[in-house]
């Protein structure tokens, strides 16, 4: 469990594909509940079979916190690096827990 450090925009844009929208439109920040929708649905896009996940984004601190129990500590470490790599994430709060313990990654 920690809190990690990722840079904020400059990850993947993680939007769904929208229909065309009029020059004119200006882009919107996403809401905090549409990012924590994004990123529970490209967490689950993985397959990586996490029980009990749930997916909260803090807007104003740019936190997205994960939690859940998975398998191996490969496939936390996989969801943590997804999460942190997406535009608006600065921060990645890992509260996920480990069915087979392992050693942590040294990165």
């Amino acid at each position: 469990m920690g809190l990690f450090d990722f840079v904020k925009g400059i990850g993947k844009k993680n939007t769904a594909p929208a229909e065309p929208q009029p020059q004119a439109a200006t882009p919107s920040e996403p809401s905090a509940q549409e990012v924590a929708n994004q990123l529970l649905g490209l967490i689950k896009s993985l397959g990586l079979g996490v029980e009990g996940l749930s997916v909260t984004y803090n807007g104003a601190a740019d936190v997205a916190t994960i939690k859940g129990q998975v398998k191996s500590q490969a496939d936390k470490e996989k969801i943590v690096l997804a999460v942190g790599n997406v535009d608006h994430v600065a921060q990645v709060d890992d509260q996920m827990t480990v069915v087979e313990a392992a050693p942590e990654s040294q990165f």
